[in-house]
């Protein structure tokens, strides 16, 4: 399994999802699978610290979960490398996420 899936916090409020280093179709898929798992009133966090490339399939599969959750302080995108930043500003992603 590429993503990796923890619960953040003693509450059980948050899910930190931790993509791999490549975030293309073969982990939309992945992540389509666990979706069942973040359904709730949860806040979702995309750890980003290792990812070195992401394709439209990836910026797809962020795209479809904000569309799910709705509100973008629900949906956060955490530990960018400068490039994957500078690409999600590129996008205006931070107009549907919350990115630091």
């Amino acid at each position: 399994m590429d993503i990796s899936m923890k619960v953040k916090g003693d509450n059980s409020n948050t899910v930190v999802l931790t993509m791999p280093s490549r975030v293309k179709f073969r982990v939309w898929k992945e992540f389509m699978g666990s979706y069942e798992e973040l359904i709730g009133d949860r806040k979702v966090e995309f750890d980003m610290q290792q990812v070195v490339h992401i394709d439209s399939a990836g910026i797809g599969m962020l795209l479809w979960a904000r569309e799910q959750y709705g509100q973008n302080e629900m949906l956060h995108i955490t530990n960018c490398q400068p490039k994957l930043r500078h690409l999600l500003t590129i996008a205006d992603m931070q107009k549907l996420f919350v990115i630091t």
